[in-house]
């Protein structure tokens, strides 16, 4: 299990809650990178961590991007970036592993990205 621990007002600081016993039991993670709108969270594995950023709700343009720790939150790369213009309130947006290997990520309405090798690639399929 992880959680996602962000201050209001979009401040800095963020961090993981993160549970290696189905949630019987938790600890503070290390703090998430410093990004803009850390918005969902979603664990592969107790050190596989995937965030995303981005708004959930509005619409105009913007960019959210996935970023991938395979140390518990130590370090951080950016897996995948995703452009869009939204043009309606109330983006969908959703990230989640199904196993330790295949996870899926909705940045916005128009697409899908996934994994099958635990969160090293991610392919967008659109959905126009």
């Amino acid at each position: 299990f992880a959680g996602l621990c962000s201050p209001h007002m979009g401040t800095p600081g963020a961090f993981a809650a993160i549970s290696t016993d189905a949630g019987a039991s938790g600890q503070s993670g290390n703090a998430l990178p410093s990004v803009r709108r850390p918005s969902l969270i979603a664990a592969a594995s107790p050190t596989t961590l995937a965030v995303s950023t981005g708004p959930t709700a509005g619409s105009g343009p913007f960019t959210a991007k996935l970023l991938m720790s395979t140390d518990a939150g130590r370090h951080w790369h950016v897996a995948a970036t995703d452009h869009q213009h939204l043009t309606r309130a109330g983006t969908p947006a959703w990230l989640g592993f199904q196993s330790a290997r295949a996870g899926r990520w909705i940045a916005d309405p128009h697409g899908i990205w996934t994994t099958l090798d635990g969160g090293t690639h991610w392919t967008r399929a659109s959905l126009r």
